[in-house]
């Protein structure tokens, strides 16, 4: 019996579409909530053709068929969801076989966990060349998972291969509507704040395909400026501890190529001693006009 809510944003993606809610189609999923956005093309066709065929596709529409970002499409899904657990997959990525065999065992045994995360692979266009796997490192232990997403230093979470409780939603809020981008990563910071996620293991759970209309290409600094001033924003209030708001201040600080205000660096100063590679950032960032080497990335 199915127990798990696919939801499935699409924009101009007629070409992949069908693949992504194929491989959807497995015992424990319940319904694929596919949201289109506004395609200009094929896509909402393709759709309904799915919903036609496939008992357990459901097909959504925007009023006047807008065009209003995967945010506020994945939040649509949410909000019209009806198990127990949520993913999420977008329509040009597949999941693999079994795809929840392992999260669902560990969500059904174990109800101080909120969520499960597992890994993906990246292939090119074609799925005939695979590229690198992507996920965060299972030996992270879940009270430290959310320091390490604020760190990025033993990856990030990507948005296929994780399951949630839908009630988690409900207490920590949705994706952001005003985010271009980035929008995955800011939600998962709130909600690892306040829930328990843990790793499936190294099993992976989906293919990301790369290609040239990925919304990942439009990423830059100012975009990553946005993701760090918004979740200091949202944190700055928060009950959480100095040395996790320092870390945020750390990351903003070397996403917007200055260094700290006068009044952090006494504060920071430690975590460029613990984390060198920031200071590094900032430093090659000022020396060379804003230019950096740096290898940190979002997901």
């Amino acid at each position: 019996m199915g127990k798990v809510s696919v939801i499935i944003p699409v924009y101009n993606q007629a070409v992949y579409l069908q693949q992504a809610v194929e491989s959807a189609v497995q015992a424990e999923v319940g319904e694929i909530l596919v949201i289109d956005d506004g395609s200009t093309d094929h896509s909402l066709a393709v759709a309904k053709k799915l919903e036609e065929e496939i008992a357990i596709v459901k097909l959504l529409i925007h009023p006047q068929n807008k065009n209003l970002g995967v945010s506020a499409s994945r939040n649509v899904g949410i909000a019209h969801a009806h198990f127990p657990y949520i993913a999420f997959l977008d329509a040009d990525d597949i999941y693999l076989p079994h795809r929840f065999e392992a999260q669902l065992d560990r969500l059904e045994n174990d109800l101080t966990c909120h969520a499960v995360y597992g890994w993906a692979e990246e292939w090119n266009a074609d799925f005939s060349k695979a590229i690198r796997k992507l996920g965060v490192a299972s030996d992270v232990l879940s009270t430290d998972i959310f320091e390490e997403l604020l760190l990025g230093r033993k990856g990030h979470f990507h948005t296929p291969t994780v399951l949630i409780r839908s009630s988690l939603f409900q207490k920590a809020g949705v994706f952001d509507e005003t985010l271009k981008l980035h929008q995955d990563t800011e939600l998962w910071l709130r909600l690892t704040w306040q829930s328990a996620w843990v790793s499936a293991g190294s099993q992976t759970l989906a293919y990301i395909r790369k290609h040239s209309q990925n919304n990942s290409n439009q990423r830059s600094s100012s975009s990553t400026q946005q993701l760090w001033k918004r979740i200091s924003l949202y944190f700055q209030d928060k009950a959480i501890s100095p040395r996790q708001y320092y870390l945020i201040l750390l990351r903003l600080s070397t996403a917007i190529y200055q260094p700290p205000a006068k009044k952090e660096w006494l504060a920071l100063f430690p975590f460029f001693i613990q984390y060198p590679r920031y200071f590094w950032v900032l430093i090659k960032k000022s020396i060379f006009g804003g230019k950096s080497n740096s290898s940190i990335t979002e997901s």
